[in-house]
């Protein structure tokens, strides 16, 4: 009779199985090495290479922001802000002039209020930070009497220290001269 061998080739010869496996084993790892080896490399070169590539890209719209092609939007530009400067000067102006501005309506009509009997206003001139009145009155004390009450007035309490006043007679009636210098206070 005849002997079954049911034992596969494989099996009978070890040195033919070790063979075999230490192939594939080794394609295995050459396979992922490189694998291993391509990814290291990727993430090595890449972040390099893509800053080499921005700045090339800074370096091309440099040049393209220094072409004749943008030199009139430079022009303008200039020209916008040299137009800024002299529009901030001008609102100092404006913002200066209207701080120390005077109603000079308001101030007339404090004037015309604060006369007593007896006074007649000639001229009111109003230059700067002085203001000068001038009248004639029939005596002395409805001038001193006129001063105190410009004295007291709101409008003219910066005023108040430095005026004074002279008369002259004429004729019958006193001729006089108010004169109201703003006082200068550091703000």
């Amino acid at each position: 009779m005849k002997d079954i061998n049911l034992i596969p080739d494989e099996s009978k010869n070890p040195v033919l199985k070790a063979d075999a496996e230490k192939k594939g084993i080794s394609v295995k790892s050459i396979i992922l090495t490189v694998i291993i080896l391509s990814v290291a490399a990727a993430g090595f070169f890449s972040p390099r290479l893509y800053v080499k590539t921005l700045e090339n890209e800074a370096v091309s719209i440099q040049d393209e922001l220094n072409s004749d092609k943008y030199t009139e939007i430079k022009k303008v530009n200039t020209d916008i802000a040299a137009a800024q400067d002299e529009i901030s000067v001008k609102k100092a102006v404006i913002e200066d002039i209207s701080k120390n501005s005077v109603d000079i309506l308001e101030l007339t009509n404090y004037v015309e209020q604060a006369a007593p009997l007896g006074i007649s206003v000639n001229g009111i001139q109003y230059t700067n930070s002085k203001l000068t009145v001038k009248g004639y009155s029939k005596d002395s004390t409805a001038i001193a009497e006129y001063m105190a009450n410009l004295t007291r007035v709101d409008l003219l309490t910066d005023y108040a220290a430095n005026a004074k006043f002279a008369y002259e007679k004429a004729n019958t009636s006193l001729e006089y001269t108010l004169e109201f210098t703003k006082s200068k206070r550091e703000d």
